[in-house]
């Protein structure tokens, strides 16, 4: 585990997410702070927002690229200290699928008016969550704005990133 200061106990992204102010915590994230920030006493903001019950914060933060391996001091990932929580299942399923997600790159563009399809733009990065053996995948963008798009589209039109080279993350770390 890597902490960025190791007398650090709380930093503001940490906070933000304890209390699940979510805009604060995109704010922040749009302003340049360290998503995979490390405190001595919380982990990552993840693990703060999964201990807190905090669930679109949580999402916030895996769509916006956190580590999500990343330990905390007691060496447990978000996923470990969301499941010795009895409560949460809604976050319990939000990590599993992240924890699932893979991550592609558009090698065309997709263009569909049906309600749900996902358009994208060659060279577009889009998390994957389902992959259905027949080829629609569903997925979601991140946008500048730190919002998401998400939806169906065929899997012809993308290609499995085997470095993050091929994506340019808009969360800088």
């Amino acid at each position: 585990m890597i902490l960025t200061n190791t007398n650090e106990q709380h930093s503001p992204l940490h906070l933000a997410a304890k209390n699940g102010h979510t805009d604060i915590v995109r704010l922040l994230l749009m302003n340049g702070i360290d998503i995979n920030r490390v405190t001595m006493n919380d982990g990552t903001a993840l693990h703060v927002a999964c201990r807190n019950g905090r669930y679109e914060t949580a999402k916030l933060l895996l769509e916006c690229g956190i580590d999500i391996n990343l330990r905390n001091t007691f060496e447990q990932t978000a996923h470990e200290v969301v499941i010795k929580q009895k409560s949460g299942n809604d976050i319990k399923r939000l990590i599993k699928e992240f924890s699932d997600a893979i991550l592609v790159r558009a090698i065309r563009s997709y263009t569909d008016n049906h309600v749900g399809a996902l358009n994208f733009n060659e060279g577009d990065c889009i998390t994957v969550f389902d992959r259905n053996p027949t080829g629609q995948w569903r997925g979601f963008i991140l946008q500048e704005d730190l919002t998401t798009r998400t939806g169906y589209f065929p899997s012809t039109y993308v290609q499995l990133n085997r470095s993050s080279e091929h994506c340019v993350h808009l969360i800088k770390t």
